[in-house]
């Protein structure tokens, strides 16, 4: 074999184990209720999308694949409705797996959103008389271990969270939310007439910032960024030449970048609204396309200086000096 075609199939041979190299590449899952009161599953990464399906199966099911960087989001929302204290489980199969990864979460009794940094309060809803034995709240956040308080009528007590979180009566206090402190909560008593438990689902809201700009490609593009959960974002007026996409960061937060690509005559206006739940109203931004943009060159003054060129070679054409 000659030497170029040796180098030829050895860079075939690199070429072909980097790719199945990638393909080995897991996606990371994980299984929350989200802040409409829904079982999402997600899985992150990996260069061939997940399949998800869902225990007890349901065909009120949304499900949708975005690529990111070459590595697909799959997110599946199960909207069928789940009586309180049932469980619902999700299974999520990929070619790297050996078998599926089986998540399961028990739908919790009430629902409560909390801005990042403020104050987050939850209220055992029982109220166990003058008959209390002992209290216990048992809390699962999604991106740290698991802790428990515990207090007894004898003075006894166990505490191994954070220092932030704090037992007043028949209350929780987490000071300072964190975005990890999304996760279940669950509070216990014991009294002379039983046992009685409340779950909670607590989410930790961030409110994404945004921009409106005009990119080097002479486009609107309208930016919501690090928002817990994803923004929304819609435009005027409205085309369906709109391209947005979605990124996930690691501390989960997401960004949202749309792009409005329809023409738009130089001076006019275009508007972007940015819907998240942390917004009391929409945010809404709105820019004037400028006169010396990219599009208004494409679309505008290459045409004229094309139609200025046929009618000089015309003129050209019909002089009789030319003839």
């Amino acid at each position: 074999m000659c030497p170029l075609h040796q180098t030829s199939l050895y860079l075939f041979l690199v070429i072909l184990a980097f790719r199945i190299d990638l393909s080995q590449v897991p996606p990371s899952v994980s299984l929350i209720i989200n802040p409409a009161g829904f079982p999402e599953c997600l899985a992150v990464g990996g260069i061939s999308p997940s399949e998800i399906s869902w225990i007890p199966e349901s065909d009120n099911v949304t499900t949708r694949r975005e690529m990111e960087q070459k590595m697909w989001i799959v997110i599946s929302i199960y909207r069928a409705q789940i009586i309180p204290g049932r469980e619902v489980t999700c299974n999520v199969s990929h070619p790297t797996f050996t078998h599926p990864q089986i998540l399961t979460i028990v739908i919790p009794d009430l629902l409560v959103s909390v801005l990042a940094g403020s104050t987050g309060l939850l209220h055992c809803p029982h109220n166990p008389g003058d008959t209390l034995i002992m209290m216990t709240w048992w809390i699962h956040c999604l991106y740290k271990p698991p802790c428990l308080i515990s207090v007894t009528t004898e003075n006894r007590s166990f505490n191994n969270c954070s220092e932030r979180i704090i037992r007043e009566n028949l209350s929780l206090k987490i000071l300072k939310t964190q975005i990890t402190d999304t996760g279940k909560y669950s509070c216990g008593m014991v009294n002379a007439h039983g046992t009685f438990q409340t779950s909670f689902m607590l989410h930790v809201l961030v409110p994404p910032s945004v921009s409106l700009t005009i990119n080097p490609a002479g486009f609107p593009e309208c930016w919501a960024v690090s928002g817990i959960p994803d923004p929304e974002i819609s435009w005027i007026p409205e085309s369906d030449t709109v391209t947005t996409r979605k990124e996930t960061a690691p501390d989960t937060t997401w960004t949202v970048i749309s792009t409005y690509r329809a023409q738009i005559i130089p001076g006019r206006e275009v508007t972007c609204n940015v819907s998240h739940p942390t917004f009391t109203h929409p945010q809404i931004l709105t820019i004037v396309i400028p006169v010396r943009s990219i599009n208004y060159v494409r679309w505008t003054v290459i045409p004229a200086l094309l139609l200025l060129l046929i009618a000089a070679v015309f003129w050209s054409w019909k002089s009789p000096s030319c003839r």
